[in-house]
């Protein structure tokens, strides 16, 4: 590996670390990118717990095309130059245009859990100027002193408004909060809970046939699986569906990497991470592969040709009780 090589990935990474804490995100969002799946829900009041996105479903679009696009910068100098200009302008505008539809369909997902959840008979309410980016890349980047400031900033931010519960959408949010927080906050006392513990795990609502010839093959994503000790859970979900499912060789507490997060850092050597891992999931003969993951979601189905068989597990429950209105 070339020396320019390993300087553009610090580069890269001086400039997510720069967007996250001096504008709270890794990339630009418009209002739409992170809104935009609210759109004809009745989201405001109250409620036991808020909806948390963490962003996290919204940014993965963006981010991927940022990194591509600042990974195929041939000249250093450019990115050393660009590095330091984000300090002043967010030039993650300038590297980020996605296709609308990848935006729209992670809405889509959104919506999918929001209704979920509302439909399992959960409190739960919305508020856009408390759901904010969890921090997880300064995290994975090893940036403690960073993520100690900005984990704070957050925490603070929901304490002062009384929110004490929370429900997370995807397991990096999910870790951040329940287990890497509290490691920088004394007084830490905020409750999460990932949206899977809360809906109810049953097909009494259901509007297909149940007894439908697909297979699917479940991708347990690293952080629900060994980190969080999730994965009975979700599968105890698609049994209560009458969801038919295989399982891949690793699995659950072995499971396999999907290539993130290095995508940011390497996507040639994180393609072929998720080239192996879908060999794997293809192997089992399944029809479709079930993810819970943004990122899990984005790897895999770049890897696969952006093919329309790899679902998100909310898209799938979704299918069958028609909550994607």
């Amino acid at each position: 590996m070339s020396m320019r090589h390993v300087k553009n990935k610090n580069q890269i990474i001086r400039i997510i670390r720069d967007n996250i804490v001096r504008r709270g995100t890794p990339i630009y969002l418009s209002r739409w990118a992170r809104l935009g799946w609210i759109e004809g829900l009745n989201v405001d009041g109250e409620g036991e717990y808020l909806f948390f996105t963490g962003l996290m479903y919204q940014m993965t679009p963006y981010i991927e095309s940022m990194v591509s696009r600042l990974s195929r910068l041939n000249k250093s100098i450019l990115l050393d130059i660009g590095s330091k200009l984000n300090r002043l302008i967010d030039i993650s505008r300038l590297f980020s245009k996605v296709d609308g539809d990848r935006v729209r369909h992670a809405h889509q997902i959104i919506r999918s859990i929001y209704l979920l959840l509302v439909n399992s008979g959960v409190d739960i309410y919305y508020n856009p100027g408390l759901d904010v980016y969890a921090g997880t890349l300064l995290h994975d980047f090893g940036l403690e002193d960073d993520l100690s400031i900005y984990a704070y900033k957050v925490y603070r931010r929901l304490e002062e408004v009384g929110v004490d519960k929370v429900v997370t959408i995807d397991p990096h949010t999910t870790y951040m909060l329940k287990e890497v927080y509290p490691k920088y906050i004394d007084d830490y006392s905020l409750e999460v809970y990932p949206y899977i513990d809360l809906i109810k795990a049953t097909n009494s609502n259901s509007h297909v046939d149940n007894k439908t010839d697909s297979i699917y093959v479940i991708h347990d994503p690293c952080y629900y699986a060994r980190a969080l000790k999730k994965s009975v859970i979700y599968r105890d979900i698609l049994k209560g569906y009458g969801i038919k499912y295989v399982e891949p060789r690793f699995a659950r507490l072995e499971t396999y990497c999907c290539g993130g997060p290095i995508e940011s850092l390497s996507p040639e050597f994180s393609a072929n991470i998720a080239s192996r891992r879908l060999e794997m999931l293809r192997e089992t003969g399944a029809d479709k592969v079930i993810v819970l993951c943004p990122i899990c979601l984005a790897n895999l189905r770049r890897a696969a040709g952006h093919q329309d068989y790899i679902l998100d597990f909310s898209e799938i429950l979704a299918s069958y009780t028609g909550d994607k209105s």
